[in-house]
């Protein structure tokens, strides 16, 4: 049983230290709400939190990021263009 625990904390060291920290910390917040901040030529167009995980698709020419709000339980989706910009991040908690 030992040799089964080392190989595997082997295993886990060698993945780990291939993963950039960006990496390890979108691993970590997948699932976790976020906060989603957007602008459209310097005008706030959405600001919110995510009740998980948000998706990005990028097809074709279209760009678009699509999540459950938290508050309004509604699905929200914003398409990216050249004059979008929208900030992303794991939301805080505060107690």
């Amino acid at each position: 049983m030992n040799k089964i625990a080392a190989l595997a904390a082997v295993l886990t060291i060698a993945t780990l230290s291939g993963c950039t920290d960006a990496d390890r910390s979108k691993f970590a917040a997948y699932g976790a709400p976020h906060e989603v901040q957007c602008w459209n030529y310097h005008q706030e167009i959405y600001h919110g939190v995510s009740t998980g995980r948000i998706s990005h698709d990028k097809n074709g020419s279209s760009d678009t990021i699509s999540f459950e709000d938290k508050e309004s339980r509604q699905l929200v989706e914003i398409m990216l263009g050249q004059s979008s910009t929208c900030v992303i991040k794991v939301a805080q908690w505060r107690a």
